[in-house]
């Protein structure tokens, strides 16, 4: 049977990954065990290049999914070359953690920065061309997986635009009695709720809330679903 482990906010802390998934019974060696990641996979944790191999085991398996998160953007923007932002989100954002990746030496200048790109894509390759394709949304019979948000004001909530997907956070989106599926969102920590500093998956209605914070010392979560339920 087909179990679908999902997570989000990996932000490059492997060993949380891994233990977390194996605590809800993930086998690295079964093909019916797959991932879906609900965004930011990379970035301010210090374990990205294990994050990679293991990411890519599973893509060359068919074994994982992916939605685009803002910072899986942020690697998009340094793959394209787009400096600007590359060196606010080094600064601000922490993407020097991936940049470290491929070089020793952490810059925001753009000529500093301008070799790097192609040495990410030659390192990474499988991985890089993966991120460039992940989606905004993911969607199922019963479930619909977005990093930040869905905008269900427009009259076709699948013309959600980008940033608003990978940047707003659904708990300030209502979400119509029309939409049937639960929508399962990363991006907002739940640590940051005041009842539920443990960083706790949190189920409101329709809404499934599963960024433990886990960089910012909250959990690393893992729901899963099996194939007939997703």
């Amino acid at each position: 049977m087909e179990k679908f482990f999902v997570m989000s906010d990996i932000h490059s802390e492997y060993d949380m990954m891994i233990t977390a998934l194996k605590e809800k019974g993930f086998e690295e060696d079964n093909n019916n065990h797959k991932i879906i990641i609900v965004g930011d996979i990379l970035d301010r944790g210090d374990q990205g290049h294990k994050l990679i191999v293991f990411i890519g085991k599973l893509i060359e398996a068919d074994r994982i999914q992916g939605v685009l998160g803002n910072h899986d953007q942020f690697l998009i923007d340094f793959l394209d070359e787009k400096f600007k932002a590359v060196g606010f989100n080094i600064r601000y954002n922490g993407f020097g953690k991936t940049v470290k990746l491929v070089s020793d030496e952490v810059t925001i200048y753009a000529d500093k920065l301008k070799y790097l790109p192609k040495k990410f894509k030659k390192k990474y390759p499988l991985f890089s061309s993966w991120v460039k394709k992940l989606p905004l949304y993911l969607e199922f019979q019963k479930h619909i997986f977005v990093h930040g948000a869905l905008n269900f004001k427009l009259n076709n909530f699948r013309n959600t635009p980008r940033k608003f997907a990978t940047w707003k956070f659904q708990k300030d989106i209502s979400i119509p009695k029309r939409v049937k599926q639960t929508i399962v969102v990363g991006h907002l920590p739940t640590i940051n709720f005041s009842d539920n500093r443990n960083g706790d998956i949190i189920a409101k209605e329709n809404l499934l809330m599963i960024d433990g914070g886990a960089t910012y010392g909250g959990k690393m979560n893992v729901h899963v679903i099996k194939g007939q339920n997703l």
